[in-house]
């Protein structure tokens, strides 16, 4: 049985058709709980999105944010964090500041946009989450850049990151940047070594393409039903969708609850 649970978060553990954590998936996830399985979010969003969502039906361990960047344990106190530095940092603000593709920043307390357009205003709403504030750059520690790209010029140009960046794709028009050795399996493994457990006994659950190293990386690979056929092609087992009880008959498939 596995001894910790990486679940992501957008249409994992949290519906975007309900807007909430269904029943059956908070059952699970404390019930995992009670049995000694410890259970990490582990998201391309950062804490201070997560405020945006009523997520008090489960209990958790911690978090992993931003992709890797950022781990927290339950009570929300870091405990290990990578800003993004270096030539990778200078090429995201130059794409930034220059305004021709909306971009989000993360840093560890809030989010920041360049400025706003149709793309991301529909990419935000699918995921239900509110418009970030529109900010200049001031010199903040941040942990990921989101782009938004609505035609192929945008998606090449953004393409000139990828020597030195993990770009992975969320959304219909939309991805993540992180440096290049960071990914969700990056801060798994830092979660596995502060705990003292082997991978062979994490199971990773997700749906997108920044879920695939994390569930490459984990003993046990789960992917629900919605998933993109690449995340379902690297998966041990697909459960159904998250408003079907997917997270429950994971669970249960795997003798967890």
């Amino acid at each position: 049985m596995a001894k910790i649970i990486f679940l992501d978060f957008d249409e994992t553990l949290y519906s975007h058709v309900t807007n909430r954590i269904p029943e059956s998936a908070a059952l699970a996830v404390n019930k995992a709980r009670e049995n000694g399985v410890k259970v990490f979010l582990c998201s391309g969003r950062s804490l201070s999105e997560m405020d945006y969502f009523d997520i008090s039906s489960v209990q958790l361990d911690g978090m992993i944010a931003n992709n890797g960047q950022i781990g927290y344990d339950g009570n929300n106190n870091v405990l290990f964090d990578y800003p993004i530095s270096g030539e990778l940092k200078k090429l995201i603000l130059e794409k930034f500041n220059s305004k021709t593709v909306p971009m989000i920043l993360n840093t560890k307390n809030t989010v920041m946009c360049n400025f706003i357009n149709e793309n991301l205003i529909a990419v935000q709403k699918e995921i239900n989450s509110p418009l970030p504030p529109i900010k200049e750059y001031e010199g903040e520690d941040f942990y990921m850049a989101s782009a938004f790209y609505s035609n192929e010029k945008d998606w090449d140009d953004l393409l000139q990151l990828k020597q030195l960046a993990n770009i992975t794709y969320w959304h219909d028009g939309a991805v993540d940047i992180v440096p290049n050795n960071v990914s969700k399996a990056v801060g798994i493994q830092r979660i596995l070594d502060l705990f003292n457990i082997d991978k062979k006994d994490a199971m990773g659950i997700g749906d997108s393409e920044n879920d695939i190293q994390m569930l490459q990386y984990c003993g046990t690979a789960i992917a629900v039903e919605k998933a993109m056929d690449s995340v379902k092609q690297v998966a041990d087992y697909v459960c159904p969708d998250i408003d079907h009880d997917g997270i429950y008959e994971a669970l249960k498939h795997y003798k967890i609850i």
